[in-house]
């Protein structure tokens, strides 16, 4: 990657957001660095003050996101790789998590990747190129119980993503979601809520729960790894939309997969019969 590439990254206080900051500043690119307090990135104009943009943002926030982007062009008069990264999980049935709480995880999970990749896209489409990288997860394709909200904050995330492709494959533009498995950062620690409150949930909720535990230090996934993987699918002039990184990923995905061939093939003749004649 090339010093004349520039980053956008969000969510880089610290895990995965902050690899791929890394990452992409080991490669010469230039990178606009943000997290909601920017003392927890301070750390980066120090070691490479020609080549960061440090900046306060929170992505739920469309005033700031538009004043991040107008910083950007005036620093480094583009933007070429959007890095949707920031966003957090929640535990909890359908029927517990309050409403206000389903709307705050799409303002971050959803909406905030929304805005920032439409303040974005007018700078890529003058450039007539240009990569959004969605992190989604496996959970943007599977579901598991009592993550059902977190589940639909990705899914929307993946459709919107899936047509905003094809809307912008013909102007040079690129978009990946990344779909991995559990990365051993302090997610689990950090950005996942968790909501009880209903007695005939506990047993089920508590066996998530206790798994989840269990993955605390434990996850498969290798932020760096990924990270780097992620530098050279921006590198790559024919990358994929979707694409699920890590054991946990590709087994869970594929089991959707079959399950869901199954179902269609035991039901077509079915199926196929409520088209009008």
């Amino acid at each position: 990657m090339s010093a004349e590439k520039v980053w956008f990254i969000t969510g880089c206080s610290s895990g995965f957001g902050r690899e791929i900051a890394k990452q992409a500043l080991a490669t010469g690119a230039k990178v606009v660095i943000t997290a909601r307090n920017i003392n927890d990135i301070a750390g980066f104009r120090n070691e490479y003050p020609d080549r960061v943009l440090l900046l306060s943002l929170d992505v739920t926030n469309p005033e700031q996101i538009r004043e991040a982007i107008a910083e950007t062009i005036k620093k480094f008069s583009r933007i070429d790789v959007l890095v949707n990264n920031a966003g957090y999980g929640i535990v909890g049935a359908i029927e517990e998590i309050p409403e206000a709480e389903v709307r705050k995880i799409f303002d971050t999970n959803f909406y905030a990747v929304l805005n920032l990749t439409r303040a974005a896209l007018p700078f890529m489409r003058k450039q007539k190129s240009g990569h959004i990288v969605n992190m989604s997860c496996a959970g943007g394709i599977i579901s598991t119980p009592f993550l059902g909200i977190y589940n639909a904050s990705k899914f929307a995330l993946e459709g919107m993503s899936e047509a905003l492709a094809q809307e912008l494959d013909p102007l040079g533009i690129h978009v990946t979601l990344i779909e991995s498995g559990p990365l051993r950062t302090k997610f689990l620690e950090h950005s996942l809520l968790k909501f009880d409150g209903i007695e005939d949930y506990n047993e089920q909720r508590n066996l998530l729960l206790n798994a989840l535990d269990h993955y605390k230090g434990n996850q498969p996934g290798d932020p760096e790894k990924i990270a780097q993987t992620i530098i050279q699918v921006v590198a790559n002039p024919v990358p994929p939309l979707h694409l699920p990184l890590g054991k946990f990923a590709y087994e869970r995905i594929r089991e959707k997969i079959s399950t869901l061939s199954d179902t269609m093939s035991s039901w077509e003749a079915v199926a196929i019969d409520t088209d009008y004649k």
